[in-house]
C-alpha cells in the first residue's frame, strides 16, 4: 500500500499512550544531553556550544515532525511505536488531541532553547531545558502529561471546544 502525502501528514487518533511515554523517555535523554552540553558551554568547554546547537536542532525537528504527523516521520516516534512499546505491553489508546497539543508545547520549548543557544545564551538555554525536563520527565516516568492537563484546563475554560476531546473533560477519570 502506498502512503500519500496526506496520509503522512495526518496525526493518528487515537494514539498509544505507552508509545507516547516511550517517546517522552527518549526525548528526556536528548534533553538531558542538551542540558549537559549547555552547562558545559557555560563553563567554556571547547566544542560544547556546537554540540548544543546540534542537539537543539534535533529536538526542534523531532517535535515539529511529531506535531505534523505523530510518530510517522519521527525517528523517536517510530522507535517507540514499533520497537519499545510492543516490548512493554498492549497499547493503551488515548485521545490524540491533547498529545498533539503537548507536542506543540514541545516545539515552543525546543525553539526557545535553540534561539537561546544560537544567541550564545547557554545559561538561559539550560534554564529552559531544566523546566522542559521536568515536564517531559513527568510524562515519561510518572505517566502525567502536563500538556494534556493544560489542554483539559483550556477545554474546561472554553478556550478549546468541548467536542475536540470529550474524554479530556475529566483527565483524572482516564485509566
Amino acid at each position: 500500500m502506498h502512503s500519500t502525502v496526506r496520509d503522512l501528514l495526518t496525526f493518528p487518533d487515537p494514539v498509544n499512550g505507552i508509545a507516547a511515554r516511550c517517546t517522552a523517555a527518549l526525548v528526556f535523554m536528548l534533553g538531558a544531553a542538551a542540558l549537559a552540553a549547555n552547562v558545559a558551554a557555560v563553563t567554556g568547554m571547547a566544542g560544547a556550544g556546537g554540540v548544543a546547537v546540534i542537539l537543539g536542532v534535533l529536538m526542534l525537528v523531532g517535535f515539529v515532525l511529531r506535531v505534523i504527523s505523530g510518530p510517522k516521520l519521527s525517528p523517536f516516534g517510530r522507535l517507540s511505536v514499533h520497537v519499545i512499546a510492543p516490548l512493554i505491553g498492549e497499547p493503551q489508546l488515548t485521545s490524540a488531541a491533547p498529545k498533539r497539543f503537548a507536542q506543540g508545547i514541545g516545539v515552543v520549548f525546543a525553539a526557545a532553547t535553540l534561539a537561546a543557544v544560537l544567541a550564545g545564551a547557554h545559561g538561559v538555554a539550560a534554564g529552559i531545558l531544566a523546566v522542559f525536563l521536568v515536564a517531559v520527565g513527568l510524562e515519561a516516568f510518572a505517566g502525567f502529561c502536563l500538556g494534556c492537563w493544560m489542554y483539559a484546563k483550556l477545554q474546561g475554560a472554553g478556550v478549546i471546544a468541548d467536542d475536540s476531546c470529550p474524554e479530556c473533560a475529566n483527565i483524572w477519570a482516564r485509566t
